[in-house]
């Protein structure tokens, strides 16, 4: 194990967070693999909750000798999660789009370590209401159900129900925010766009097909509550919750009611209030969609 391998090993152990899967992969073939790996993971635990600084690099990398396939396996590492998974996909060389924005790469990070928590899935969503004739923020909770896409077209998907009040909001002003806070890792990101709504009547096959995929992930429970009776909606005296909100048969065909909604994003606020001192970036695309720039502004 010592010699020419030397490096690469100890580039093994001091890669950042997320990095070690991708990496692993390209020494199966050293004897001492399986020690190692679980050396790495534990190291990885240990520096995942102090992961985020000035700079994503450990100051040892750039000294260490990554060649050959350990390059190009570290490359490939920066849109990959530590499941080994691409969650974020990458622009092909032969698109206009830039390589994935820094927020996406952080983003993955902070997913990837919350994974395990269910409440890491809630943002709130903030839309705007002119319903009572002035423009009024209206916000609320919703789960994130992944990204669609890739590059500039990326987009996170949000279910909601076409009945509910968010829909006229988004349709009189697609404009919107979502705010999302991981409370281990003690980041924020505010991700602003606009809001495309995709319901059971949308005529284009391809994103039809989107609507259509998303149904078949939800829950038998989720599906449920697509027949209940319309949100919003006042109940009298004469209601019986447990008639109206009895759980029906869940469907395998998409409720008409059940709605899917693409945030474009267009801006990302990030905030590390665990860095001292805290550290905040802002992201924002180029008007022609092909270009992400990054600044630094006062936390």
């Amino acid at each position: 194990m010592v010699g020419r391998s030397t490096p690469f090993l100890l580039g093994l152990v001091f890669m950042p967070f997320g990095f070690s899967r991708t990496l692993i992969s390209s020494a199966r073939t050293l004897r001492s693999y399986r020690s190692l790996e679980a050396t790495t993971r534990a190291l990885y635990m240990t520096l995942g909750k102090v992961r985020r600084g000035t700079s994503r690099m450990h100051p040892m990398l750039p000294a260490l000798s990554l060649q050959g396939a350990a390059r190009a396996a570290f490359m490939a590492s920066l849109s990959v999660g530590v499941t080994g998974r691409a969650i974020f996909p990458q622009a092909s060389a032969t698109s206009k789009s830039c390589i994935t924005p820094t927020w996406l790469k952080d983003l993955n990070e902070s997913i990837e370590t919350e994974k395990d928590d269910p409440a890491s899935k809630f943002m709130t969503l903030t839309t705007l209401s002119t319903a009572s004739g002035q423009a009024e923020p209206r916000g609320r909770t919703v789960v994130f159900r992944g990204f669609l896409g890739k590059g500039d077209g990326l987009a996170l998907k949000v279910i909601t129900d076409v009945r509910s009040e968010k829909i006229d909001e988004i349709r009189a002003n697609n404009r919107a925010e979502i705010c999302w806070y991981f409370k281990d890792t003690r980041e924020q990101y505010r991700l602003r766009g606009s809001l495309d709504v995709i319901s059971h009547d949308e005529k284009n096959s391809e994103r039809l097909g989107w609507w259509q995929s998303q149904w078949k992930s939800l829950s038998p429970g989720m599906r449920q509550s697509y027949e209940w009776p319309a949100p919003g909606v006042l109940r009298s005296s004469a209601d019986e919750d447990t008639a109206d909100f009895l759980d029906p048969s869940p469907s395998e065909s998409p409720s008409p009611n059940y709605c899917l909604l693409l945030l474009r994003v267009e801006c990302v606020d990030y905030l590390n209030l665990r860095s001292k001192p805290q550290i905040r970036k802002v992201h924002e695309v180029s008007s022609e969609g092909a270009k992400w720039t990054v600044k630094r502004v006062n936390p």
